[in-house]
């Protein structure tokens, strides 16, 4: 009976080494799909987001051409990143853990600001202080101020609040997409070079 029980137990872990191997053997053959989903979803999110901060920010100032080229770099290094982590590559899921981090630290730049400056030109607003409205104006835009000039209300809400918080939503998704597709190819590709290595050494 104790025999009996034994070569049940080698035999069903048996059957899970025997599985596990053909899913690794399966994965020379396949791409990885999730991490390929994952890095497209943040690069959407990231793109989002940005579009929101373009829209609120004074076009007429720096930072504007600044987060223009920024996001353009992600752009690009995303896609190449996620491609490369299709095909299992370390490297690249390490840029898309990198790129999440950028995406991370981003939620406390131009949203946060946006926020603060609209607050500031409301409440300048209220009090009558025009030199504190045009200082706040040379970071946000018109849509945001046109709201408070002519009445007039373009594709998102005119709140600075509201705008700052969706951008951060985007971001944080960015993010948190970014990292998790590397995080994964990361160990998808180690798991795959781990096996690909011992099947050269029983040769």
């Amino acid at each position: 009976m104790i025999n009996e029980m034994e070569n049940k137990a080698s035999l069903d872990q048996m059957s899970d080494l025997e599985f596990g191997k053909n899913k690794l053997e399966m994965m020379r053959y396949r791409v990885n799909g999730l991490s390929y989903k994952l890095g497209f979803a943040a690069i959407l999110c990231s793109v989002f987001g940005a579009f929101v901060c373009l829209n609120s920010l004074n076009p007429k100032t720096f930072i504007v051409i600044f987060k223009i080229l920024l996001n353009i770099v992600i752009l690009l290094a995303g896609f190449l990143f996620v491609e490369k982590t299709r095909n299992y590559s370390k490297q690249a899921s390490i840029g898309l853990i990198v790129l999440g981090g950028v995406c991370a630290a981003r939620m406390f730049w131009i949203p946060i600001q946006i926020m603060t400056y609209y607050n500031i030109y409301v409440n300048a607003l209220e009090s009558g202080d025009v030199a504190a409205q045009n200082n706040a104006t040379e970071f946000i835009g018109k849509p945001i101020t046109g709201f408070f000039t002519n009445g007039s209300v373009r594709w998102l809400p005119y709140s600075g609040n509201f705008r700052g918080i969706l951008a951060i939503v985007f971001l944080a998704s960015a993010a948190a997409f970014f990292i998790l597709a590397g995080v994964i190819g990361y160990i998808r590709s180690q798991k795959l070079s781990q096996y690909l290595n011992s099947v050269k050494e029983a040769k």
